[in-house]
């Protein structure tokens, strides 16, 4: 299986689109909030058109056979006044095909957002996982990421 990792384009959206939707049914189960992916699909194609043009983001996919089987998406975001770095990495969203995990793509994903994040400048990089989310939970701790916090929401 030979998968290259590059830059998305927007001629990727219609392959992402079809990705997004298993990725959304995957979040769903983990966050009570998120809207069901019918409701988004058009908001979220345009969404991701800018992340991809942005200067502030790094869009990659990973393609097989000329097939997209996953996408990771980065970018920086502004610190307020409280923080010693005045910008931060973030990792926002990493989905790899069911069909493709454990086979190290988040792993090369992440290593080509390493070198953009130096080329900013970036000094650390933060994420969002759910604790009950024990696949993402573990493979975010084998490429070395910590605990620190723990965000809660409260239903009214």
């Amino acid at each position: 299986m030979q998968v290259i990792i590059r830059q998305a384009k927007k001629t990727d959206l219609n392959q992402l689109m079809k990705l997004e939707s298993e990725y959304s049914a995957y979040v769903e189960q983990f966050y009570f909030f998120c809207k069901p992916f019918a409701e988004i699909k058009s908001a979220l194609r345009k969404f991701r058109l800018k992340q991809m043009e942005s200067k502030n983001f790094l869009f990659l996919v990973a393609e097989c056979n000329k097939q997209v089987i996953g996408f990771f998406i980065v970018g920086i975001k502004k610190n307020n006044s409280f923080f010693k770095d005045k910008k931060a990495g973030f990792i926002f969203d990493a989905f790899v095909q069911s069909k493709y995990r454990k086979k190290g793509l988040t792993k090369k994903m992440f290593n080509e957002s390493l070198i953009w994040f130096k080329k900013q400048r970036i000094n650390y990089i933060g994420l969002n996982v759910s604790p009950k989310n024990k696949f993402g939970l573990n493979a975010w701790q084998k490429l070395g990421f910590e605990e620190i916090n723990q965000y809660r929401v409260f239903r009214l």
